[in-house]
């Protein structure tokens, strides 16, 4: 279906060219990106008057139904995930609920002095210092210092290049997907070059 779906729109453009208007009455004017829309009742075909031209925000509206929401619903009722991507999602949801507004004056003045300390004004814009707190600048900081083979996300595995035998760092990864390990694109050429004279004289 979606082959044919795919030939139906390129035959309608190949012949009646792109969609460059609304043809609804009603139309809000929001979008300026306008597409060829399947007419309620007609089937997809190689007929050009069971198709009318839309705009995005209308095509969407006319598309929406009660009974696809609900059928798409249905589908992921039951829906087996990971432990994974569950966690994931609780993650998001708690990150998504924010704070409720502050209600009394103290909470007010509160999240003010909170504010102006982290920012400073530009004209009428409040714009964000970019600076952590005192007891965390400088070499106070936890990560200071910690670059390279001394930081706790350094994760990279000593191996040997393939052809100067040189040591150099790859990522785990790396080493599981690729047989053969090279410093640099030379390396690899010169490789590729032994291997192939090796293969050409045997």
């Amino acid at each position: 279906m979606n082959n044919e779906y795919r030939k139906i729109h390129q035959w309608i453009r190949d012949n009646y060219g792109h969609a460059n208007k609304c043809e609804n009455s009603k139309c809000e004017r929001k979008s300026n990106y306008f597409t060829w829309a399947l007419l309620k009742g007609k089937s997809y075909d190689y007929k050009v008057e069971n198709y009318q031209m839309l705009c995005k925000s209308c095509h969407t509206k006319y598309d929406f139904t009660v009974e696809g929401n609900l059928r798409g619903a249905r589908k992921r009722v039951g829906l087996k995930r990971s432990e994974k991507t569950k966690n994931l999602m609780s993650l998001v949801a708690k990150r998504n609920n924010r704070r409720p507004p502050p209600k009394t004056k103290e909470q007010l003045e509160a999240s003010r002095k909170m504010m102006l300390g982290n920012s400073y004004r530009k004209g009428s814009v409040s714009c964000w210092k970019g600076k952590h707190p005192e007891h965390m600048q400088g070499k106070n900081h936890p990560m200071y210092g910690k670059k390279g083979t001394n930081s706790p996300k350094w994760s990279s595995v000593k191996v040997l290049c393939d052809n100067c035998k040189k040591i150099i760092w790859k990522q785990p990864a790396r080493i599981r997907e690729y047989k053969t390990h090279f410093c640099n694109a030379v390396c690899r050429a010169k490789y590729g070059t032994k291997k192939l004279r090796k293969a050409r004289t045997e």
